[in-house]
């Protein structure tokens, strides 16, 4: 058998080798989509939670602003620590 190679013997091995990369370049691109589909969710549950926090800091500085009488030390330590979380390094920004 390996007495004598012939021309199509290199060509077999060639379309062997061309289908299992094409194979592989499938797979992969199969992969690919799936993987940035699920980033795709991943960023969306990311920003459903950042517009949780933002509605929630919202609906609380209404209230905070609605019941505090002027000049209360309540209201002042609210706005205090509302002030540090703002200064608080939440990583990247989130997109807009």
């Amino acid at each position: 058998m390996w007495h004598e190679l012939r021309p199509t013997d290199f060509q077999r091995a060639r379309h062997v080798l061309n289908l299992r990369r094409a194979d592989t370049l499938r797979r992969h691109t199969a992969e690919l989509l799936e993987l940035q589909a699920r980033h795709e969710e991943d960023i969306k549950a990311l920003d459903a939670k950042y517009a949780e926090i933002d509605a929630l800091e919202k609906t609380v500085a209404a209230f905070v602003q609605e019941i505090k009488p002027p000049g209360d030390l309540i209201f002042r330590a609210y706005a205090a620590s509302s002030a540090a979380i703002a200064r608080l390094d939440w990583g990247p920004p989130r997109p807009t």
